[in-house]
């Protein structure tokens, strides 16, 4: 039953930050439960684990991860929503056509606390990928995501005080 209610869960919360320790209290079982259930659904390919991007592993095993689902459809079917989650949908339909073409893929947050919604290393090169949701009016909505190139260093997509770090020394002087 607990695993079945966590997939509910993470159906209705897709591309959002979770730990393992905030789910468990949700739950009220342990992290290392929590643990077990989702490396279950992402082993029956049903969810994917996105972590967050960091030169050092042990602050990407540490940090908050996302989810993403394998059939957007699955979510529309089984998830808790108040209003259209077009922009979660779209978020998670980006990941999966990321998935199909590159293998490392990443989300981050910057120390003025911006996210981005994936980083994609591919042959040493980073990209960043942020999904977005505009307003054509009359109520219709359009999503579209756009790419920075890594040569720019989040200058147009955020403030000048954010960027990706070039390396592990920059990354770690870049802490508050």
């Amino acid at each position: 039953m607990d695993l079945e209610r966590l997939f509910y869960y993470f159906a209705s919360n897709i591309g959002s930050p979770f730990t393992y320790a905030s789910i468990a209290k949700i739950f009220e079982i342990t992290d290392k439960t929590i643990k077990e259930y989702i490396k279950a659904l992402v082993d029956a390919n049903l969810l994917f684990e996105v972590d967050k991007f960091s030169f050092s592993l042990k602050q990407q095993m540490r940090a908050p991860k996302k989810l993403y689902a394998i059939d957007t459809g699955m979510i529309n079917a089984v998830a808790f929503k108040v209003s259209g989650n077009h922009s979660k949908l779209f978020e998670n339909i980006v990941y999966l056509e990321l998935k199909r073409k590159k293998q490392n893929i990443f989300y981050y947050r910057t120390a003025s606390d911006y996210e981005v919604d994936f980083i994609v290393q591919d042959k040493g090169c980073f990209e960043l990928i942020q999904v977005i949701q505009i307003c054509l009016g009359s109520g219709k909505m359009r999503a579209s995501s756009f790419a920075c190139k890594p040569s720019i260093p989040f200058l147009n997509c955020l403030d000048h005080r954010d960027s990706v770090p070039k390396n592990r020394e920059s990354e770690d002087n870049g802490k508050k």
